[in-house]
């Protein structure tokens, strides 16, 4: 009964990601129609520290507008406004990112 259940799960999710709908955070709204500047607005925050990527986007379409929040969650409001290391930029960097699911196991 457990496995009939996760299968029905992965195949809501399956049909929602393909009908452009986010499943992420319980957005539950579409994202197909998102702007450019939509996206833009989801990775403000991330883009001013993550600066090393190869594309704005993962996608080789540019019809697909996703922002890096859409899939990967986080605050893209929070920005770093101290020096790497200092404690408003681990403030930041804390809000900007999903807490691991088991703290433990990652580094200081």
């Amino acid at each position: 009964m457990l496995r009939a259940r996760g299968v029905v799960l992965g195949l809501a999710v399956g049909a929602a990601a393909l009908g452009g709908f986010s499943v992420v955070r319980g957005q539950g709204r579409a994202l197909s129609g998102q702007t450019e500047q939509d996206a833009l607005r989801k990775s403000a925050g991330c883009l001013a520290c993550h600066t090393q990527t190869d594309r704005a986007s993962m996608h080789t379409s540019g019809a697909v507008h996703l922002g890096c929040t859409d899939c990967h969650g986080g605050s893209a409001e929070a920005v770093a406004l101290g020096p790497p290391g200092s404690d408003t930029y681990r403030e930041a960097q804390r809000r900007a990112h999903v807490a691991p699911r088991h703290p433990e196991t990652w580094p200081p």
